[in-house]
């Protein structure tokens, strides 16, 4: 179960990025949210859970970045809410698919360490995640995204995670 349980302002420093393993890093995006950072102040809470005694980011990625590029933002409001590993994921998934934020590649690393870390089945991740079974199923689903999705999950291997950037290399190595 995830529960938010307050919002807190933390300093920059006390913000973990683990979970930002399954964000595309979009130096264009951090740099206007930069501008707009300096313009009008942080404007919405990020979120981050406690995971090891740590406060990690799940929501916030771009404002978080943008905070460290302009140096100037000590502390940052966020929403501190409680999950395990597997609702950390969940909730960065449904956090961003409001909005679209999420690319297909980034919701295949969502599916992939689902399963992979946390040991569900590809039947387990939809529901986790609100979807049909056939999203996270190559042959269950007559659209192309499902199986590119599924495809691209199924196919992390040793010498493909060897292409990825540094960040995503040790998540499915």
């Amino acid at each position: 179960m995830v529960a938010a349980i307050e919002l807190v302002e933390l300093g920059v420093e006390e913000i973990g990025d683990h979970y930002g393993r399954f964000r595309l890093h979009a130096p264009e995006a951090e740099r206007a949210m930069a501008r707009s950072l300096r313009r009008y102040g942080q404007l919405s809470p990020m979120v981050v859970c406690l995971r090891q005694g740590r406060h990690e980011l799940i929501d916030g990625f771009k404002r978080l970045g943008a905070a460290r590029q302009l140096g100037e933002w000590d502390r940052l409001v966020v929403r501190v809410m409680e999950a395990d590993d597997k609702a950390a994921k969940a909730a960065m998934y449904g956090l961003n698919r409001v909005g679209g934020r999420t690319t297909e590649l980034e919701e295949a690393w969502i599916v992939y360490a689902l399963v992979r870390e946390d040991g569900l089945s590809q039947v387990e991740v939809a529901e986790l995640l609100g979807r049909h079974k056939t999203w996270t199923s190559p042959s269950g689903s007559s659209t192309g995204s499902s199986r590119r999705r599924a495809s691209a999950a199924s196919s992390f291997t040793d010498s493909g995670t060897r292409a990825l950037p540094l960040p995503f290399r040790t998540a499915f190595s």
